[in-house]
């Protein structure tokens, strides 16, 4: 399982290597104070990504808004289940790339994770499609639940 880290935008590998740094939140670059904070994640099209498990089903290799190789992360059911408590649509969630206008400037997210192309063909490509969303891999700081965020 491979897994993404809210607070840092880390994305691990299966064998826990930092394979890549991006983002999610703040939507599209109005919310800079939601990029990457998990006590956001209740606030519908600016929270990042809902913590929780995630297999990703589905590629779009072309779409309008999101660009080419987005890839779909469909939630299981107890993690649907949270998103949609939030008021936030569980079939929303990509993985896919920065803005082409805005580059750099975590423009791109309003809840999806934000990867380089090589990032989410690797991720794609690989046998594992299964994503775990953490608050942080610290287990201290992972006590995210119950406290009104995203």
């Amino acid at each position: 399982m491979w897994t993404f880290e809210i607070t840092t935008g880390k994305l691990l590998d299966t064998a826990e290597v930092v394979r890549g740094i991006g983002y999610s939140g703040g939507d599209c670059g109005k919310r800079p104070d939601a990029v990457n904070n998990p006590l956001c994640e209740a606030v519908v099209d600016v929270g990042p990504i809902v913590e929780g498990r995630y297999t990703a089903d589905y590629l779009k290799p072309s779409h309008s808004r999101l660009g080419q190789f987005a890839v779909h992360l469909a939630p299981d059911a107890a993690t649907a289940s949270k998103i949609a408590g939030y008021g936030r649509d569980p079939d929303s969630f990509y993985m896919h790339g920065d803005s082409v206008v805005f580059p750099g400037q975590r423009a791109a997210s309003d809840g999806c994770v934000i990867m380089s192309l090589d990032i989410r063909q690797e991720f794609w490509r690989g046998i594992d499609h299964d994503l775990e969303v953490v608050a942080s891999l610290d287990p201290s700081q992972n006590s995210v639940s119950g406290t009104g965020g995203n």
